[in-house]
């Protein structure tokens, strides 16, 4: 009973206390604006790493601002895309993920710890400072601040933080934000914390006093959500590890949401004073070990990596070199002092200096950047620890009064390595010139030991701050937490060169004061390199962060390193998706990638099963054409990217042809080498072919036709194109992928049908096929026929027509089939043969288009948008109705056109939507039509599944067309409609008894106005309330919003216990739940497999019946708490939602051994068919027993149940009640309301 009086006196506290001269005020606050559309206050969005995330209306204004929206072309990792080619992802997709995330830690801390007094204000202003945190960012993110602007001796102290904030402050003055923020509550003070939460704030060792003025040192822990600087612990890092790793393809062992469900409020003290700040649990002090460790794997593996490094220092110089010349009378650092310059300041100033026009004199930028489309790298040498104190003592010497960034910091260390190289180069063959040395710092970003700044709490004093003792952290960490390391590169690439500098380096490591004395160790002696001739080389691993670690033939690796193939990191996949779906910023280029991988192993699972019928030649041509299906994305693709992988093979002959001048052999003749290793007079065909798709005219490998099926099957659609973007596809968007092409492809072999050769799959796997086909559908329904990202397209094909001047209209499919032949032609003819005229491009005008289209990327939507010409205003005004959200309204859609009526405002779209089957005059029927099968007793003959062998729960219709309607909104009033007012209703008893009373408006006293002295339940009718203890808005107060509170339960008083689980995570179970699992009854759910048997065969089926049934219980409180959120006028109570959860937590009470085969097949055999007896019969009996032998009872008492009521309730929500044609149990009266629209459905739903 101890528990029930503290929970009492906890509620009584905060709602129901009466002040000495017996008032008790109740003033409602300003009511929270609800959103314009469908009176829906929150807006989703699909995020690949959060899933289904909720968003404040106010925050999707500012997303929807030009200043927000420019983050889409703001690659989160900078440069690393060309080095992991996942790595697409953007700033515009992790802010908002960071937004979310500070919202969830306000939230947890408001739900644990009323006292503190957070303000939905706090709340909105954390998570308007989180999602506008990088706003200031520039192109290549850190490489813009951390190395140009240092390069070009701009402020020594400027950082991207600064321009965050001139960003933030010049968006508001450029948008209509400030009525927004007025109109959610928000004041000049708030404005204020918002710009300090971005900037940071951190206590002074030396001082006392709190220097902020956004918020008092009440709430100085909101301080450390967004921008940490006490000890670095903040939701921008717990994103980026999530969102990196995920896009990267590194595994990531950091848990956020173990530190986010522990987090908690505590006094701290700190040069002598208490200050409130964020603890967490001493339990989870090994997690934010690991999650300063993910920092450090991250730099060392992506972010610091040592080819990205050095394209980080091209890009700088290739910025340097364009900063006076790019843009007329002002250069590209002055955009740091100017936000209208900064805001088109992007990752588009790459394209910018590669096709500026000649009259700038850009030659030397043009050059780096060419040499890095190209590959032409300077190679790595080396790289070794430096001793920070030597380097700090020479860096005092020389400039003893001066404070540097580290930025300037890692220039100023590059110059003292530099003279000491010079000085102590022990090869003196070795050119100055041909060398570069550079600085790189790692760590756990702090130079201590992380946990030295975090407090922690334990289990027993949750309000007591402490810091862990040495004692109590394990000796396996290590000692050190950050670093500086030197690396060297040269550009002389001669082989014999390579190993002079090698060594030259490590002597120099061993001479020089300033690399540590521990990694000073002698040197094995120096292996020479191996030259091409000596040893196969292996080929290139790519970390695919769809696949994981793949290798490619270096023939693949040379294509890729073209210009033509480099183009296609600038294609994003999914085209305009990436304007509804964040997460969608993956390109053509990985896809690419990856569908070469898929193709090899696909034609190697061939080779192996039998191995006369493919050869490595024909492997090779497969995976060429697979790279090189994309090429021509953008136009008639599959033509365009013949013409383009041609074109890059005639690039490749000419180049060899040149160099071949050069080069003799001892006989005096030319040195005979095929392009890329391919038969001219065959291979070139037949990859044409492939990527073409064309089966009928086959002029190459004819007795090879299954060869035709892996990479563009136009026989029934199955080909490692679909496979990789199924997986790709659902990755980046955040959606579910039940394919699994896994086991069509270790299924697959050539079978002989009707004396062709096909691919064939297993019939075991033959619902795979459906599945397929059914992701497809899927994807197009969700993504790539989104009702929004049509619309999108409609308006960016509208502002190309005016940008491109490309005439298309001369390249025709037979002249460009045409100009193709004579590519082929051009590169067959004889060695040492010239040209003929008739061998010249049969359309002169398509050679040149062609070359123009090339150059066409996603970067031309920034090209249009921040355009000054006049000529294309149309077109500017089309990007900008996107970037500004200015869309025509989806009104609704359906099968059949006639079923709408619509206005002259309204305009209708048709859509197609099927399941992606061979198209044409003989389009299958169903998924299967054309698939060919075969079993395990015979696996050379092929057949068809019958129809009678098709599950006939499979849709009798694949396609299908729906049309859409829209209309034009003009203005934001349009679609506004008057605001329902406010109102609560306040009840003097428990459970909505005793005197009532409706309060509409503000009140400072609810006696003197209303005569209530004591407030025991309220019903939220409308809008957000304070009850606040005191008169005139003083004193303590609590929140109460959108739902009803019948009793002390309602308070929030409790505090649940956290689970781990390993499907939805983190969750809070309530402590009555906690009381129930504690059970033997419900433990001998532990013992009992969800699958029964099934683990016989899967050997991953495991899992039991207990995490299956607190799963469930989870999954009713999410979907109660979301209808009691939603629908106040349900009257869900949280009598309801316990009793829910219960039911859930207890549903499975009654399973006997190995599940459904208890009460299936053994109680049937052992006491006849006519015996009816079910588990779902146990269960309730179960529950019962368990209730009765735990006395349970008492504890429903302690929560607020009424156990003659909910017992009987629960009972029935176990057994199932369909409330539509069975009668409710009248001794239940008190729950008939909530039979019919909440709780008797929902276990059935989930």
């Amino acid at each position: 009973m101890a528990t029930r009086s503290s929970t009492l006196l906890l509620s009584s506290k905060i709602k129901t206390e009466k002040m000495e001269d017996g008032k008790l005020s109740g003033p409602a606050p300003k009511k929270v604006r609800e959103s314009d559309e469908n009176s829906i206050k929150m807006k989703i969005f699909n995020d690949s790493v959060h899933g289904q995330i909720e968003l404040h209306p106010l925050l999707v204004k500012i997303i929807d601002t030009p200043q927000f929206q420019r983050l889409r072309h703001l690659k989160q990792l900078g440069t690393k895309y060309m080095i992991y080619p996942g790595a697409t992802h953007t700033r515009f997709e992790h802010s908002i993920g960071v937004s979310y995330l500070a919202g969830c830690m306000v939230k947890i801390l408001r739900e644990k710890q009323t006292e503190l007094n957070i303000t939905d204000q706090d709340l909105l202003c954390v998570e308007i400072a989180a999602l506008c945190h990088d706003l200031g960012h520039g192109p290549f993110s850190h490489l813009f601040d951390g190395m140009f602007i240092p390069a070009v001796g701009a402020d020594r102290k400027w950082e991207h933080e600064d321009a965050s904030l001139d960003m933030f402050n010049y968006m508001l003055k450029k948008n209509p934000l400030m009525k927004e923020m007025e109109a959610y509550g928000l004041e000049q003070d708030d404005i204020t914390f918002i710009t300090e939460l971005i900037k940071g704030v951190k206590i002074k060792d030396d001082k006392d006093e709190w220097t902020a003025r956004g918020r008092n040192e009440e709430k100085s822990f909101l301080y450390e959500i967004v921008a940490n600087k006490r000890n670095g612990i903040d939701v921008d890092k717990w994103d980026y590890f999530a969102r990196d790793c995920h896009h990267l393809g590194i595994p990531n062992g950091f848990d956020l949401q173990r530190l986010l469900r522990s987090a908690r409020v505590c006094d701290v003290k700190m040069n002598k004073k208490l200050w409130k700040s964020i603890c967490y649990r001493d339990k989870v002090a090994d997690n934010i070990y690991d999650m300063f460790h993910t920092r450090y794997t991250l730099h060392r593996q992506a972010l610091q990596h040592k080819t990205g490094y050095i394209i980080d220092v091209m890009i700088k110089d290739a910025l340097v070199a364009a900063n006076e010349k790019l843009r007329p009378r002002r250069k590209i650092s002055d955009a740091i002092d100017n936000m209208a310059d900064y805001t088109k300041l992007t990752d588009h100033i790459f394209d910018e200096i590669l096709q500026a026009p000649e009259h700038l004199d850009l030659k030397e930028a043009k050059v780096i950047l060419e040499n890095i489309v190209n590959r032409r790298l300077p190679k790595f040498v080396g790289e070794a620890r430096l001793d920070e104190e030597k380097l700090e003592e020479k860096l005092k010497e020389e400039q003893p009064h001066l404070e540097l960034t580290k930025a300037y910091k890692r220039k100023e260390y590059q110059t003292i390595l530099k003279n000491d190289w010079d000085e102590k180069n022990p090869n003196k063959k070795i050119a100055d010139k041909d060398l570069e040395i550079y600085v790189v710092d790692l760590g756990f970003g702090t130079e201590e030991n992380p946990i030295d700044d975090v407090y922690f709490y334990n289990k027993r004093h949750p309000n007591k701050a402490f810091r862990m003792e040495k004692w109590q952290v394990s000796e396996l960490r290590p000692n050190k937490f950050h670093e500086w390391i030197v690396r060297m590169y040269y550009k002389n690439t001669k082989q014999d060169y390579q190993g002079e500098q090698l060594e030259g380096f490590q002597e120099w490591c061993k001479n020089t004061e300033f690399v540590e004395e521990k990694a000073k160790k002698p040197h094995e002696k120096l292996q020479k390199h191996i030259g091409k001739d000596d040893k196969k080389n292996p080929g290139k691993i790519f970390n695919d962060s769809i696949h994981g670690q793949i290798e490619l033939d270096l023939v693949l690796v040379k294509i890729i390193d073209t210009p033509q193939f480099q183009r296609l990191r600038n294609i994003k996949q999914l085209g305009a998706n990436n304007h509804v779906f964040p997460g969608a910023t993956h390109t053509r280029f990985e896809y690419s990638i990856g569908m070469a991988y898929l193709a090899g192993c696909l034609a190697k699972v061939l080779q192996e099963q039998q191995k006369d019928i493919i050869s490595d030649q024909d492997i090779l041509c497969v995976q060429i054409a697979a790279l090189c299906y994309n090429l021509g994305e953008e136009w008639k693709h599959e033509v365009a990217s013949v013409w383009m992988f041609l074109d890059i093979v005639e690039s490749e002959k000419n180049k060899e042809e040149k160099e071949m001048k050069k080069k003799k052999t001892e006989k005096g003749k030319e040195e005979r080498k095929k392009p890329f290793n391919l038969d001219e007079d065959d291979d070139l065909d037949f990859i044409c072919e492939l990527i073409h798709g064309e089966r009928e005219k086959i002029s190459s490998r004819k007795n090879k036709p299954f060869l035709y099926e892996i990479v563009n099957n136009t026989w029934n659609g199955i080909d490692v194109r679909k496979w990789d973007y199924f997986a790709r596809d659902c990755h980046h968007l955040g959606l579910s992928n039940s394919f699994d092409y896994q086991r069509l492809l270790k299924s697959a072999r050539v079978c002989e049908v009707d004396e062709k050769k096909h691919i064939c799959f297993k019939d075991t796997v033959a619902d795979n096929v459906y599945d397929m086909f059914h992701t497809r559908y899927t994807l197009y329904r969700q993504s790539y026929q989104h009702k929004i990202s049509n619309i999108i397209e409609e308006k960016i094909a509208k502002a190309l027509k005016t940008k491109v001047k490309i005439d298309f209209s001369a390249i025709t499919a037979t002249h460009l089939l045409e100009d193709i032949n004579s590519k082929i032609t051009r590169i067959k003819r004889p060695r040492g043969q010239k040209k003929k005229p008739d061998m010249e491009s049969v359309v002169g005008s398509v050679e040149a288009a062609m070359k123009d289209f090339t150059k066409l990327t996603d970067h031309i939507f920034e090209e249009i948008l921040y355009s000054t010409d006049e000529k294309l205003k149309d077109a500017r005004k089309e990007i900008e109705d996107i970037v500004n959200r200015r869309l025509p309204k989806f009104v609704g859609e359906a099968k059949v056109p006639s079923s709408f009526e619509y206005k002259s405002t309204q305009e209708l779209k048709v859509v197609i939507m099927d399941h992606g089957m061979r198209v044409g005059k003989d389009k299958p029927k169903t998924p299967f039509d054309k698939v060919y099968f075969y079993n395990k007793r015979n696996p050379d003959k092929a057949f068809e599944i019958k129809e009678y062998q098709v599950s006939s729960l499979m849709p009798v219709k694949f396609d299908e067309l729906w049309v859409r309607v829209y209309y034009n909104k003009k203005t934001d009033e349009e679609e506004k409609g008057e605001d329902d007012a406010p109102a609560i209703c306040l009840y003097g008893d428990q459970e909505f008894d005793g005197e009532s009373q409706m309060i509409t408006e503000d009140c400072t006293s609810l006696e003197e106005q209303y005569n209530i002295n004591e407030v025991h339940s309220c019903d939220v009718i409308d809008g957000r309330w304070n009850l606040y203890r005191d008169v005139d808005y003083t004193g303590d107060h609590y929140t109460v919003v959108d739902t009803a509170y019948p009793n002390p339960a309602g308070w929030g008083a409790d505090n649940p216990t956290v689970f781990n689980d390993s499907i939805h995570g983190h969750i809070e179970v309530h402590p009555l739940l906690v009381k129930i699992i504690d059970t033997l009854e419900f433990q001998r759910l532990r013992n009992i497999k969800q699958l029964g048997a099934g683990y016989w065969v899967y050997p991953g089926a495991s899992h039991n019946r207990f995490e299956h049934s607190i799963g469930v219980a989870y999954l009713a409180g999410c979907l109660i708490k979301s209808l009691q959120e939603k629908q106040a006028e349900l009257k869900i109570t949280d009598g309801d939602k316990l009793c829910v959860q219960i039911a859930g937590l207890c549903h499975d009470l009654g399973h006997g051994p190995f599940s459904h085969l208890f009460d299936i097949m053994f109680i049937p055999e052992i006491r006849g068919s006519g015996f009816q007896w079910k588990h779902e019969m146990a269960s309730v009996e179960m529950f019962q027993h368990m209730v009765k032998t735990n006395e349970l009872r008492e504890d429903m008492i302690v929560y607020g149940l009424n156990p003659d009521e909910d017992l009987l309730f629960i009972e029935e929500l176990i057994q199932g009640v369909n409330t539509c044609d069975t009668p409710v149990n009248t001794s239940v009266n008190f729950h008939c309301d909530l039979f019919s629209c909440v709780s008797f459905e929902i276990l059935n739903v989930l």
